[in-house]
């Protein structure tokens, strides 16, 4: 994270210098701490160096290998971490900085940064990292907004979703798709059904979503779990169709509350319960029963009816072909001769052009970029107060720095009586309407003021 701002009455917003925010708020978490009893360093060692030794051993480094790393004599890190030597701020910095952790995470076990896992050397794949390490920045900068009071102005609801008692899993997973059905209204049919779930989450749940383009190769999806700041992230760079489904099946990880604090899905292979409910609840959300066999008494079990069910689902032919073999409207060998088959397929056999034509055009929609609503919200109001950098709103809304700075440096109370004001009186002649038609409604320049190579 980065670059904290101050702006007092009258002054307008600066540009932070890189890494001015973290130090400003770690240096007022220590001045806190110190007025709370610490001493030494302002950090007692025992507590701070116990938590680096379990994050240390959690991500899989020795003592010589953390020591090596960040620059510090390995007998000086084992005293650190028996809490017999003081921490100084750039030593935390760079240990937080080599396990890929939030330094609030090391000085406040408690709090979410510090009960978010840590990524693994064992498992870690480099990709995978780099999504878990988003999610720990977003929960920093949660934690920075909530403890200066900038909280979400939807409350998370995700604990009121129904938990699992003595029923079997498939049960537990059925009672809470029809607790999202009746919490979220979620639409059927629409070619914008991503964007009507995505809004439906962060307005009925209180959870964010955000869709973004990672790095090459990196998962689909990820969620941050806990009630304190349910979050979901899929990665824009897939077809909206596979998009949809990772965003429910991120849903379906939140709503089961199965005991981990944050996933991250490369792919959704049901190889552990967990991963096998979200699919199962995905499936089961997204592509009702009672809608596919509606279609089929409808339109028969052809070519026709797997079109319909795909425009009326929005979901991929893979998965639209697993949930008929779930359902047991068709068996293993028409599972494989179907994904066999392919889309491409099924276009070819399809011989309504129209219906040809929409589908091609549904299944081929790609991912518009989308920031958390509630988070940006809360962001905002933190650059305003001078509570957190111009850095991370730009970051959630993927805009220059300096010229979103210069958009909040032009709001204030003349924008916000300007706003407000009653223009309808008096009406303007008709040439003065007219000369609005000479403007570029995007930039407010005259057109012959504009110049083109």
């Amino acid at each position: 994270m980065s670059g904290a701002i101050a702006i007092r009455p009258g002054q307008r917003c600066h540009r932070p210098r890189r890494g001015e925010f973290f130090f400003r708020f770690f240096w007022g978490h220590l001045y806190f701490l110190a007025g709370s009893g610490h001493t030494g360093a302002v950090v007692e060692g025992a507590s701070v160096g116990g938590q680096i030794r379990r994050l240390r051993e959690h991500a899989g480094f020795t003592a010589s290998k953390l020591a090596e790393s960040t620059g510090l004599d390995v007998d000086a890190l084992r005293s650190l971490e028996d809490g017999g030597q003081a921490f100084e701020a750039g030593t935390i910095f760079r240990i937080a900085e080599f396990l890929k952790v939030s330094p609030i995470a090391i000085l406040e076990p408690d709090s979410l940064p510090g009960r978010l896992p840590v990524a693994t050397r064992k498992n870690g794949d480099g990709v995978s990292d780099a999504t878990a390490w988003r999610l720990a920045s977003l929960a920093e900068l949660h934690h920075v907004l909530r403890i200066n009071g900038h909280l979400a102005s939807i409350p998370a609801r995700i604990g009121e979703a129904p938990q699992r008692t003595s029923q079997t899993w498939q049960e537990h997973i059925d009672g809470l798709v029809q607790w999202a059905n009746a919490q979220l209204e979620f639409p059927t049919p629409g070619a914008n059904r991503l964007v009507d779930l995505a809004s439906a989450i962060e307005s009925r749940l209180g959870v964010d979503v955000m869709v973004e383009t990672r790095e090459k190769g990196a998962p689909l999806g990820a969620s941050i779990t806990d009630s304190e700041f349910p979050f979901i992230l899929v990665n824009a760079d897939q077809s909206a169709p596979r998009a949809l489904f990772t965003l429910a099946h991120e849903l379906g990880h939140m709503l089961n509350q199965d005991g981990h604090r944050s996933h991250v899905d490369g792919h959704f292979g049901g190889s552990t319960d967990n991963e096998r409910s979200a699919n199962a609840f995905a499936a089961a959300f997204l592509m009702p029963e009672t809608d596919i066999e509606e279609i089929i008494t409808k339109h028969g079990r052809d070519v026709k009816s797997l079109a319909y069910m795909l425009l009326q689902c929005s979901v991929s032919y893979e998965t639209l072909i697993y949930r008929l073999h779930n359902l047991r409207h068709i068996n293993t060998h028409g599972r494989d001769q179907l994904k066999k088959a392919g889309r491409a397929g099924l276009i070819h056999a399809l011989k309504d052009d129209d219906l040809s034509r929409t589908l091609i055009a549904a299944l081929n929609t790609k991912l518009a970029r989308r920031p958390p609503s509630l988070l940006t919200k809360r962001c905002w109001s933190g650059v305003v107060d001078g509570t957190v950098s111009i850095r991370p709103l730009a970051g959630l809304l993927d805009e220059d720095p300096d010229d979103l700075l210069e958009k909040i440096n032009s709001a204030g109370p003349e924008s916000t009586k300007a706003i407000n004001g009653d223009y309808s009186s008096p009406p303007d002649t008709d040439e003065a309407a007219l000369s609005a038609y000479d403007v570029d409604p995007t930039t407010l320049q005259r057109v012959e003021e504009l110049t083109y190579s």
